[in-house]
């Protein structure tokens, strides 16, 4: 598996992206993150995972300057608990979120893939000085994201 980085949707095939989308809705579509991508209170990257020169796994991930929606700040959601800088991880907008994985992904290469997207999110989210965020995450990848990170993640 190889992860890579892009900053523009437009760099990533369409359909390769809404391959991934089915179950994730239109708020995750590139359609949608293309019109969302020059927002400009948020920078965005968009973490990649290919196998075998598919892509397999991929999650937009915002790193936040000001956040004009309040229920995306993470600081006013979690008073007790949230930094003053915030990534967010997949949609910003839409209130439905998931990491986008290949639904014909075996689980193990499932497993690797979403490993893969959590360690772009921490990465990104060191390197910005901010905390990441999967805000608004269906129960499914909730259990998932949980599994991925452990106990103390």
């Amino acid at each position: 598996m190889i992860l890579s980085h892009v900053c523009d949707i437009m760099d990533v095939p369409a359909d390769s992206w809404d391959a991934l989308t089915p179950q994730a809705g239109f708020y995750l579509s590139h359609q949608w993150l293309a019109a969302q991508q020059h927002d400009p209170t948020a920078q965005v990257r968009y973490a990649l995972v290919h196998d075998d020169g598919r892509l397999i796994a991929a999650a937009p991930l915002y790193v936040v300057g000001t956040e004009p929606n309040d229920l995306y700040r993470v600081q006013e959601l979690l008073p007790d608990r949230a930094p003053a800088r915030a990534l967010l991880a997949g949609a910003r907008r839409g209130y439905l979120n998931a990491p986008l994985l290949h639904p014909g992904l075996t689980p193990g290469r499932r497993r690797a893939a979403l490993n893969e997207l959590v360690e772009a999110a921490g990465s990104l989210a060191a390197a910005e000085q901010a905390q990441p965020w999967w805000l608004y995450v269906t129960d499914a990848a909730a259990a998932e994201l949980a599994d991925a990170y452990g106990p103390c993640g």
